[in-house]
């Protein structure tokens, strides 16, 4: 066998070998790679935001610690029993605990900044979101239920979807970092083979004008936003600020119509 016909059999072994692998892990199912390509969006911001943390401070190497271990569960998800999975996923709500917890008192202590902290921990969120549609009876008991390039991952029409609030996440080539861990490079991380559908960037566009209009400061309401957002009916808004409220981004105030929506700020 002369080299090129080697080659070319060796690659084809190569990528039978692969298929075949795939088969078998998360990736053989559009729900689990979706949701393992977002885990790893997360722990690569998590080493990034701790990059500025002494190597002696635990809480860097526990965070770090805690990311892996994130990787692994999720690798571990696609079973073939039904109460395997579940367990899995029981697994990774603990990791994710410990992880948000970890998080915050790393943005108190001013380790990270609150902007790192706000931006990983809305991402954490939209993850559990995705963990919950696999076993929705496991919701029930509220055990679960918690109070911009770089994330996006290909959205499968199978996975439902939760959109980030943002586009931007100020952590990528950085130059100089602040005191508190905030890079100040406007370079944002983005994945350059990630595509988004024409009513995925309407949607985000919307949403980021509404952000934009509360980050003035004071709670608005409905027809506040509507007033300022074209082309858009109040129901459409309301729908948009429930979905926010539900995944912790915004503060919902008051009933009915006298209600008005703000920024969640860190605690």
């Amino acid at each position: 066998m002369d080299s090129h016909n080697q080659e070319n059999h060796l690659k084809k072994y190569d990528e039978k070998s692969l298929d075949k692998l795939q088969s078998r892990t998360v990736f053989a199912d559009p729900t689990y790679g979706f949701i393992f390509k977002k885990t790893e969006k997360i722990i690569a911001a998590l080493y990034l935001v701790t990059n500025l943390i002494s190597d002696n401070e635990p809480i860097k190497i526990q965070l770090r610690k805690a990311s892996l271990g994130l990787l692994s569960d999720t690798l571990s998800l696609r079973r073939t029993s039904s109460a395997q999975s579940r367990q899995s996923i029981l697994n990774l709500m603990t990791v994710i605990s410990e992880i948000l917890s970890l998080l915050k008192i790393a943005s108190v202590t001013e380790q990270i900044s609150s902007m790192n902290y706000s931006i990983i921990h809305r991402e954490i969120v939209m993850l559990m979101g995705n963990l919950d549609a696999l076993h929705p009876e496991m919701v029930g008991n509220g055990s679960m239920v918690l109070p911009q390039d770089f994330f996006n991952v290909p959205t499968p029409s199978a996975v439902p979807t939760y959109s980030p609030a943002t586009n931007v996440f100020q952590v990528g080539n950085a130059q100089a970092p602040s005191s508190k861990g905030q890079y100040r490079t406007p370079d944002a991380i983005k994945d350059s083979q990630i595509r988004s559908t024409p009513k995925d960037n309407v949607k985000d566009n919307r949403r980021e004008k509404m952000l934009q209009l509360l980050k003035v400061g004071k709670p608005l309401s409905i027809r506040d936003f509507a007033q300022e957002i074209k082309n858009c009916s109040e129901k459409t808004i309301q729908r948009e600020l429930l979905a926010m409220v539900e995944s912790g981004t915004l503060k919902k105030t008051g009933e009915r119509r006298w209600s008005v929506y703000s920024l969640v700020q860190p605690q």
